[in-house]
């Protein structure tokens, strides 16, 4: 673990019980960078709201006097939370594993016990922001559409559940369109057979 000491901080988690008491400091507000080392995950929960994490990678070089290089430190990772929801939707639809990322908020760091009894610590970021490095890459923006959490799925769709049907419902006129143009030229009228057989629309099968 880093130089770095932050404000102790606890959170129930299964498998992790949080050592009560400590000495705690004033959170640091800093930036870091780094690399995801997996695609951020959301969880939801039960009385509403979500939490976004992805762990960052940060690496630092040093340059070796004596052999005249640059080396690399061993890298820290920060796992990065972000519980404002539409920052959080945000980042686990865009973060993957290896991007390059640039991560404000608050460093702390969290102590815990893991289900056999041992103490662990890790370096734990209250995150404000979230970006993409642009140094050695580039990236395209969009503006996000309204994002929420699937209650079946657990996953984050961009779109309600009543914008999907009535996309559905146009896919499907689309279609009913086509068809009666493709009978566009044909010599004398269509009998009003022929148009409830061209619009008639199959039931779905849920066998």
């Amino acid at each position: 673990m880093g130089a770095v000491l932050g404000m102790l901080v606890g959170e129930r988690r299964t498998g992790r019980r949080p050592i009560p008491g400590g000495t705690s400091m004033n959170a640091i507000v800093t930036t870091i960078q780094g690399n995801a080392t997996a695609d951020a995950t959301i969880f939801k929960f039960d009385g509403g709201g979500c939490r976004t994490s992805v762990t960052v990678a940060v690496n630092d070089r040093y340059y070796d006097v004596q052999a005249k290089e640059w080396k690399e430190r061993k890298p820290e990772y920060v796992r990065v939370q972000v519980r404002r929801e539409s920052l959080a939707n945000n980042v686990v639809l865009s973060v993957k594993r290896g991007q390059p990322l640039l991560c404000t908020g608050r460093l702390v760091t969290q102590t815990w016990e893991d289900r056999d009894g041992n103490t662990r610590t890790e370096l734990l970021m209250h995150a404000d922001h979230v970006a993409i490095d642009l140094t050695y890459g580039t990236a395209q923006y969009a503006k996000s559409a309204p994002s929420w959490v699937d209650e079946n799925t657990g996953e984050v769709r961009t779109t309600s559940p009543d914008a999907e049907d009535e996309a559905a419902e146009a896919g499907e006129n689309e279609t009913v369109h086509a068809r009666l143009e493709s009978h566009a030229g044909v010599e004398g009228e269509l009998s009003e057979s022929d148009l409830e057989a061209l619009t008639e629309v199959e039931e779905p099968s849920y066998a």
